[in-house]
Protein backbone atom coordinates (compact mmCIF):
# COMPACT_ATOMS: atom_id res chain seq x y z
CA UNK A 1 0.00 0.00 0.00
CA UNK A 2 3.11 2.46 1.11
CA UNK A 3 4.65 1.36 -2.44
CA UNK A 4 1.82 2.65 -4.22
CA UNK A 5 1.09 5.53 -2.97
CA UNK A 6 4.73 6.55 -3.24
CA UNK A 7 4.79 5.82 -7.02
CA UNK A 8 1.75 7.68 -7.29
CA UNK A 9 3.62 11.05 -5.86
CA UNK A 10 6.98 9.96 -7.09
CA UNK A 11 6.51 8.01 -10.75
CA UNK A 12 9.99 6.18 -10.05
CA UNK A 13 10.18 2.63 -8.68
CA UNK A 14 13.84 3.46 -6.97
CA UNK A 15 12.71 6.77 -5.25
CA UNK A 16 9.65 5.33 -4.35
CA UNK A 17 10.97 2.22 -2.72
CA UNK A 18 13.72 4.55 -0.45
CA UNK A 19 10.56 7.12 0.22
CA UNK A 20 8.90 4.25 1.70
CA UNK A 21 12.09 2.69 3.65
CA UNK A 22 12.49 5.94 5.34
CA UNK A 23 9.03 6.03 6.37
CA UNK A 24 9.11 2.73 7.87
CA UNK A 25 12.40 3.76 9.82
CA UNK A 26 10.80 6.59 11.17
CA UNK A 27 8.05 4.57 12.10
CA UNK A 28 10.24 2.00 14.10
CA UNK A 29 11.16 4.80 15.60
CA UNK A 30 8.62 5.80 16.99
CA UNK A 31 6.89 2.47 17.34
CA UNK A 32 6.90 3.21 21.49
CA UNK A 33 4.86 6.25 21.66
CA UNK A 34 2.27 5.51 18.94
CA UNK A 35 -0.78 3.71 19.05
CA UNK A 36 -1.65 1.22 16.77
CA UNK A 37 -2.74 0.40 13.58
CA UNK A 38 -0.29 2.48 12.01
CA UNK A 39 -1.58 2.63 8.92
CA UNK A 40 -3.08 6.20 8.57
CA UNK A 41 0.07 7.47 10.27
CA UNK A 42 2.00 5.69 8.24
CA UNK A 43 0.29 7.30 4.86
CA UNK A 44 0.55 10.97 6.29
CA UNK A 45 4.31 10.56 6.66
CA UNK A 46 4.59 9.60 3.47
CA UNK A 47 2.74 11.64 1.78
CA UNK A 48 5.06 14.42 3.58
CA UNK A 49 8.36 12.60 3.10
CA UNK A 50 6.84 12.49 -1.17
CA UNK A 51 6.23 15.63 -1.27
CA UNK A 52 9.63 16.78 0.31
CA UNK A 53 11.54 14.63 -2.13
CA UNK A 54 9.57 16.54 -5.26
CA UNK A 55 10.26 20.07 -3.68
CA UNK A 56 14.40 19.11 -3.43
CA UNK A 57 14.16 17.78 -6.89
CA UNK A 58 15.33 21.13 -9.79
CA UNK A 59 13.46 21.04 -12.94
CA UNK A 60 15.57 21.07 -15.91
CA UNK A 61 15.48 21.86 -19.40
CA UNK A 62 17.58 21.37 -22.37
CA UNK A 63 18.10 24.26 -24.58
CA UNK A 64 18.71 21.72 -27.58
CA UNK A 65 17.03 22.95 -31.01
CA UNK A 66 16.19 26.49 -29.55
CA UNK A 67 18.42 29.58 -31.31
CA UNK A 68 17.49 31.87 -28.58
CA UNK A 69 15.16 32.50 -24.77
CA UNK A 70 12.95 34.92 -26.44
CA UNK A 71 11.79 31.96 -28.80
CA UNK A 72 10.94 29.86 -25.03
CA UNK A 73 9.07 32.72 -23.66
CA UNK A 74 6.88 33.51 -26.83
CA UNK A 75 5.87 29.74 -26.70
CA UNK A 76 5.81 29.34 -22.94
CA UNK A 77 2.14 29.28 -21.85
CA UNK A 78 2.80 28.91 -18.08
CA UNK A 79 5.42 31.68 -18.25
CA UNK A 80 3.04 33.87 -20.08
CA UNK A 81 0.19 33.14 -17.36
CA UNK A 82 2.59 33.53 -14.46
CA UNK A 83 3.21 37.56 -16.20
CA UNK A 84 -0.84 38.09 -16.63
CA UNK A 85 -0.53 36.96 -13.12
CA UNK A 86 1.57 39.37 -11.80
CA UNK A 87 -0.54 42.21 -13.59
CA UNK A 88 -3.20 41.75 -11.21
CA UNK A 89 -3.60 44.02 -8.32
CA UNK A 90 -1.55 42.23 -5.14
CA UNK A 91 -4.84 40.55 -3.29
CA UNK A 92 -5.57 39.17 -5.93
CA UNK A 93 -2.71 37.59 -7.24
CA UNK A 94 -1.93 36.09 -3.94
CA UNK A 95 -5.31 34.90 -3.63
CA UNK A 96 -5.12 33.22 -7.13
CA UNK A 97 -1.39 32.01 -6.60
CA UNK A 98 -2.99 29.99 -3.47
CA UNK A 99 -5.60 28.62 -4.40
CA UNK A 100 -4.14 27.50 -8.07
CA UNK A 101 -0.58 27.05 -7.37
CA UNK A 102 -0.40 26.52 -3.96
CA UNK A 103 -3.50 24.23 -3.98
CA UNK A 104 -5.35 25.75 -0.84
CA UNK A 105 -8.61 25.69 0.09
CA UNK A 106 -10.73 28.19 0.56
CA UNK A 107 -10.28 28.13 4.40
CA UNK A 108 -6.94 27.65 4.51
CA UNK A 109 -6.95 30.93 2.41
CA UNK A 110 -9.67 32.76 4.33
CA UNK A 111 -6.87 32.03 7.32
CA UNK A 112 -3.93 33.12 5.92
CA UNK A 113 -5.72 36.46 4.64
CA UNK A 114 -7.46 36.55 7.73
CA UNK A 115 -10.45 37.51 5.55
CA UNK A 116 -14.22 35.86 5.22
CA UNK A 117 -14.08 32.79 2.89
CA UNK A 118 -16.94 34.96 0.67
CA UNK A 119 -14.64 37.43 0.85
CA UNK A 120 -11.88 34.91 -0.68
CA UNK A 121 -14.38 33.39 -3.42
CA UNK A 122 -15.39 36.80 -4.78
CA UNK A 123 -11.78 38.56 -5.26
CA UNK A 124 -10.49 34.94 -6.91
CA UNK A 125 -13.87 35.15 -8.98
CA UNK A 126 -12.73 39.00 -10.01
CA UNK A 127 -9.19 37.89 -10.21
CA UNK A 128 -9.98 35.20 -12.42
CA UNK A 129 -12.55 37.70 -14.81
CA UNK A 130 -8.88 40.45 -14.37
CA UNK A 131 -7.47 37.25 -15.57
CA UNK A 132 -9.41 36.10 -18.34
CA UNK A 133 -9.73 40.11 -19.73
CA UNK A 134 -6.06 40.63 -19.80
CA UNK A 135 -5.94 37.00 -21.93
CA UNK A 136 -8.22 38.22 -24.50
CA UNK A 137 -6.72 41.55 -24.73
CA UNK A 138 -3.10 40.05 -24.87
CA UNK A 139 -5.10 37.84 -28.11
CA UNK A 140 -6.13 40.73 -29.71
CA UNK A 141 -3.01 42.38 -30.26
Amino acid sequence: MLLRTAEGYLHNVADSEDAVQTVLERLWQMVANVRKPMDSLAIVLLRHHCVDVLRQQVPTTTLEGHDSAEEEEENDPVGQLIQLINQLPPLQQTIIKLRHIDNKSFAQIAALLDMKEATVRKNLSRARLALRNLIFRRQEL
